[in-house]
């Protein structure tokens, strides 16, 4: 934060006291401060720097922050940001929250931060079990975000499991564990729903003496306790690497079941993963797919993590692509665009090829990307995906040739697969 020279204008000429009272009504609460158009506080520490030293103690010291994590989707609130005074913050995505500040937010000033987290939520006739994955991507947001801050000097972070009326952490004489109705997920991964959200959570084991623990059951408890003593005991297993890898591995099979997983939710996730396909635009190229990269090809994971995972399951990363391709909202809008534009010609669908090369113009006319029309077009989500053959491939195959193969090929060695040698198998040597 840039501050001005010190001046506070004709805030000077009143005493100390009378200011603190000025400073009291602008920490004030003001509701959702998500609105780019809502007045916000935290803007007044920008002006100078006796304005800041003034008012930042009136906002950070003493204060108490929540950051509440749902397992519902909800439009505009992947997470949601709370302080003691009632205002509160609600960002899209990773990097919205990284762009308004809050992995350098000076929680280290703060009195206590708190998160709290809901329980996933059963009502009868409608199985939603991407309920758990939601809290689970979230979580592990939340931790890039809070391991940040962790530099920064958070020192003190509360953990707090919120049953509601639909939903509990315990239940039917246990923890519950909606894991299990997941398919295709390995075996090594925790068993509770609480576990899961906690493995994201590990790098902050350090932090679990000090936390409010007492209103959780006792097999939670002794779970989260016994982290700690593993951790002390072995530091070579439960390192927070280690816990990283695991981490690693249960997101990416939470990634590949979530292309045919039922559920609102689940519906609602697969909308997420694809409006958020390009977080800092097309010409970053595309954050999702550098994270899968990253865990796919990571050596760590050796023969035991990868329970089931052969070359060509990068096919299935190739077939995400193909729904995004087939479903952007942006294509439609760059041709509505073509006579503003001064686009000459009629408009051509970008070849697959383009997208699997990750290439900007591939995405949107000059690479613009636009998040919220893909909320615009799918208010209800997107559903499953169920290819029982490779059978859609086979038209890209005749279309593109060894343009398309070459590239699918490029694409699958970047998480460890051969997808030519798939693509010869099914349809043979096309050399045209």
């Amino acid at each position: 934060m840039t501050l001005q020279t010190p001046n506070l204008g004709i805030l000077d000429r009143l005493p100390r006291e009378v200011r603190d009272m000025v400073w009291e009504y602008i920490c004030a609460p003001r509701g959702d401060q998500s609105n780019p158009h809502t007045k916000n506080s935290l803007a007044s520490l920008g002006t100078c720097r006796q304005v800041y030293e003034e008012l930042s103690a009136k906002v950070y010291d003493h204060e108490t922050f929540i950051i509440r994590v749902s397992p519902r989707y909800q439009v505009n609130s992947w997470l949601c940001f709370e302080n003691s005074r009632g205002a509160k913050w609600h960002v899209k995505d990773l990097e919205d929250a990284k762009t308004r500040g809050f992995a350098n937010f000076p929680y280290k000033r703060l009195k206590e931060v708190t998160i709290s987290i809901e329980a996933t939520q059963h009502i009868p006739g409608r199985e939603d079990q991407g309920q758990i994955i939601s809290l689970f991507f979230k979580m592990r947001d939340l931790t890039e975000i809070l391991l940040e801050a962790k530099k920064g000097g958070l020192h003190n972070l509360n953990l707090e499991l919120l049953d509601s009326g639909t939903g509990k952490w315990y239940e039917g004489g246990g923890p519950k564990a909606t894991i299990l109705l997941i398919q295709d997920v390995p075996s090594f991964v925790p068993e509770f729903d609480f576990s899961v959200v906690w493995l994201p959570l590990y790098s902050f084991a350090s932090f679990l003496p000090n936390m409010e623990l007492g209103q959780l059951p006792c097999e939670m408890r002794e779970f989260l306790m016994g982290e700690i003593t593993a951790q002390e005991a072995d530091q070579e297993i439960r390192s927070d690497e280690n816990a990283k890898e695991r981490s690693d591995i249960l997101y990416a099979h939470f990634d590949l079941a979530l292309d045919g997983e039922e559920g609102e939710t689940a519906d609602m996730l697969r909308l997420h993963r694809f409006s958020t396909w390009y977080q800092r635009g097309a010409d970053h190229g595309s954050e999702y797919l550098r994270e899968l990269e990253r865990v796919w090809r990571d050596r760590a994971w050796g023969a035991t993590w990868r329970d089931g995972w052969n070359e060509n399951d990068s096919v299935a990363i190739e077939k995400r692509c193909y729904m995004f391709h087939s479903l952007n909202p942006l294509y439609a809008k760059r041709q509505r665009g073509r006579s503003t534009q001064g686009i000459a010609g009629p408009f051509k669908r970008p070849q697959f090829s383009e997208v699997l090369k990750d290439c900007p113009s591939a995405v949107n006319l000059e690479g613009v990307w636009d998040r919220d029309e893909w909320f615009r077009r799918y208010p209800a989500g997107i559903k499953p995906w169920k290819y029982i053959t490779e059978g859609w491939r086979l038209p890209l195959y005749n279309e593109e040739g060894r343009t398309y193969r070459d590239a699918s090929d490029a694409f699958a060695d970047r998480f460890g697969g051969q997808a030519s040698l798939y693509l010869l198998y099914l349809f043979g040597d096309k050399t045209e």
